[in-house]
């Protein structure tokens, strides 16, 4: 762009700002077809050359020019009428299996995409929560969660999904000893940052098992006592600290090192307590921010601390900023915004590149907009939706492309199944099968119970088989194959069938590719793959408990699981032995493989 500048001279330039300052407020074709009749009038005879030139300066323009705009974003709320046990949440984590870990001051919720579990303390009960009240919770590398309850800590366990109330034993297991006045586990490295009361500053490795144990003092590198850990952030020196009183500290934390101390904030507010939120932003910048007191923002391009929000945005270049905004927590999204979490302004989207900024907040009777004009904490999670928690109305989650979802008319589909070639085949609640185009999504075929040939077309169940071959699974109508433009139809009337009833509820197959019908008062028919032949297992001749199978599916170990009106039943596809009881805990204790047969 700055070699194509060379050949225009000042009159063009300025016509190319004021193409810029054309674009910024009606576009680019309205800037551009602009400057063309100024060109038409004050250059009449060299018209051609000077579009071709602008033309040219255009196009090396345009990726300035072409700068994203700050979305228009929905939010999908969440709050007490789904399940959340207090609509005053502390904090968000998404752990690694994909739980949504939402604390508050009475219980800990738990969302999974559809549904809250809530954990409670019991006093009588010691393998739960210590406390209702959680402030902080943190995933360790090997998946157990570490709860904050106040200066208290607890593990809880995933697996068993009960916690351990005092967690001296974990940590005397990575040489932590002391007891625990403050911990943090970094989410991206999983380093373990343990203030001890009495032993020191430790600093546990899970990936290399190092043990750094620095000891208290006040010397060159030593880490105080009293400094009060508020909050942790990593910058790309180490790990940094904001004490109560606002000092700062950075750590070598690979060596175990204090590398230096900053006290602006400590000074400028005489040593106040209070609480302290830290955050080192992508840019290098520094965000110590109190709730009371003030934001203080360290820019190290500028070399100096700001104190306000609003002091930063104006010296930024941003217009029309608000007073006096008071910061929760701020966080870069992928997309490079700075969400900044506010109080009673609701969250401002900031873009330091285009000085441009918007503001989100709730809009009554609008329930794609925040659930509060006070937003308290955000989180974004592993698929780049950002959480935010609000003061008193539960939390929210962003959905910027919600609206750009669509729909199709169709009734009530009851099952949905992919074929090898990727067309969608939809089970209709009644009207038989649709065969749908992924890409156009229109309907090319419409298959009911006349051109099946089959019972009923109330399609309750649909599987797609390694072979091609799909299966939909009917209300009164029995199981359906489709195979190379084929059906056929298998019911209880037919000679050697072992269907008892018609009502196919869940289908699955088998390691050997036997497909399996879950059967509503029919417990579960095995087809045979090569020979076409059925085997049922019902209560009249095995130890399945009840006919009454409503799912069906194959569990990571091979066994086939039965979900039923009373147990929950597994059979062994290899040796035929069924069991009514839970997958053991153990993945390796019913292993199947190919072999064993």
């Amino acid at each position: 762009m700055l070699i194509s500048l060379i050949f225009f001279n000042w009159r063009e330039v300025l016509c190319v700002k004021f193409l810029y300052s054309l674009y910024k407020k009606s576009g680019f074709l309205f800037g551009f077809s602009s400057i063309i009749l100024y060109l038409c009038i004050q250059h009449n005879q060299l018209f051609m050359i000077y579009l071709l030139r602008y033309a040219l300066l255009t196009l090396s323009l345009l990726p300035l020019l072409a700068q994203a705009v700050i979305p228009d974003i929905r939010f999908r709320r969440l709050d007490t009428r789904d399940g959340l046990s207090n609509s005053q949440v502390n904090c968000i984590l998404r752990d690694s299996r994909g739980f949504v870990w939402l604390p508050t001051p009475f219980g800990l919720c738990r969302y999974d995409g559809y549904r809250f579990r809530n954990f409670y303390s019991y006093e009588r009960d010691t393998t739960t929560i210590r406390s209702n009240r959680v402030t902080a919770i943190m995933e360790a590398y090997d998946g157990r969660l570490w709860l904050d309850h106040g200066f208290n800590y607890a593990v809880y366990d995933p697996i068993t999904e009960t916690v351990e109330r005092w967690p001296t034993k974990s940590l005397a297991e990575y040489g932590i000893t002391g007891g625990a006045e403050h911990l943090y586990i970094d989410p991206e490295t999983k380093r373990f940052y343990v203030k001890s009361w009495d032993n020191g500053y430790f600093i546990y490795d899970p990936t290399t098992k190092k043990l750094i144990n620095m000891a208290f003092g006040y010397k060159d590198g030593e880490f105080p006592k009293d400094f009060g850990i508020m909050c942790y952030s990593r910058n790309k020196e180490g790990i940094l600290l904001v004490s109560n009183l606002g000092e700062l500290m950075c750590l070598d934390d690979k060596n175990g090192r204090v590398l230096w101390k900053e006290d602006y904030v400590r000074r400028s507010l005489n040593d106040t307590y209070n609480d302290y939120w830290l955050y080192y932003d992508k840019d290098g910048i520094t965000w110590v921010i109190t709730h009371s007191t003030g934001t203080y923002i360290y820019v190290p391009q500028d070399k100096r601390w700001y104190t306000s929000l609003t002091e930063l945005m104006r010296a930024k270049g941003f217009e029309n900023v608000p007073e006096n905004i008071i910061v929760w927590e701020v966080r870069y999204d992928r997309k490079g915004y700075l969400w900044v979490a506010t109080d009673h302004l609701g969250v401002l989207l900031l873009d330091f590149r285009n000085k441009e900024w918007r503001q989100f907040t709730n809009s009554k009777g609008d329930e794609t907009s925040l659930p509060d004009i006070t937003a308290k904490h955000l989180y974004e999670d592993q698929l780049g939706r950002m959480w935010v928690a609000t003061y008193k109305n539960g939390v929210a989650m962003s959905a910027d492309a919600m609206s750009n979802f669509s729909s199709i008319e169709l009734g009530d589909i009851n099952a949905i199944t992919e074929d090898n070639d990727g067309h969608y085949w939809l089970g209709l609640n009644s009207g038989g099968i649709l065969k749908v185009d992924p890409v156009t999504m229109e309907i090319e075929n419409r298959y009911d119970k006349h051109s099946i040939g089959a019972l009923n077309d109330v399609i309750v169940a649909s599987y797609s088989a390694k072979d091609g071959t799909l299966w939909f699974g009917t209300w009164e109508g029995g199981l359906i194959r489709y195979r190379d433009g084929q059906w056929k139809n298998y019911t209880a009337a037919m000679p050697g069938s072992a269907f008892q009833t018609n009502n196919v509820w869940g289908i699955t197959e088998d390691y050997w590719g036997n497909i399996w019908a879950g059967v509503l008062g029919g417990g579960v028919v095995r087809i045979d793959k090569r020979t076409d032949k059925q085997r049922s297992w019902t209560t009249k001749n095995s130890t399945i408990k009840t006919d009454w199978t409503n799912s069906i599916s194959r569990a990571a170990n091979g066994w086939i699981l039965l979900g039923n009106s009373e147990y929950c039943s597994l059979v062994n596809p290899a040796t035929m032995k069924v069991i009514n009881m839970p997958l053991p805990h153990d993945p390796q204790s019913y292993t199947i493989s190919p072999s064993t047969t």
